[in-house]
């Protein structure tokens, strides 16, 4: 393909792996139409609480990154992997504080 584009999405909820309405679906089907039509395609997603990691086969690739959230304060986070489908990774942000200590996505 000549037209080839990295594309990332960022979504709040995915599917399989998180959903509380439709936004779950629509972002995992996005992601996979844009696959097949042999795009480079990066999902970014909250690691909410209520996700299997063994289920799921999330594998942690870093941990203790500090992100500056505003000019007083900076949180620590940690990386997950896993795919939607073959050659389709997901990355998973986890910050108990906002994200994997709640098992509500919302």
């Amino acid at each position: 393909m000549s037209n080839k584009l990295s594309i990332v999405t960022i979504a709040a909820e995915l599917r399989p792996f998180s959903q509380a309405g439709g936004v779950a679906d629509v972002s995992a089907q996005l992601s996979k139409a844009l696959h097949r039509l042999r795009h480079d395609v990066t999902v970014v997603t909250p690691l909410h609480g209520s996700i299997d990691h063994e289920r799921h086969k999330l594998q942690q690739i870093a941990e203790n990154i500090p992100v500056t959230i505003d000019e007083t304060g900076m949180r620590y986070v940690n990386f997950w992997k896993s795919e939607l489908l073959d050659g389709l990774p997901v990355y998973f942000i986890d910050n108990p504080k906002y994200f994997s200590s709640h098992k509500r996505i919302y």
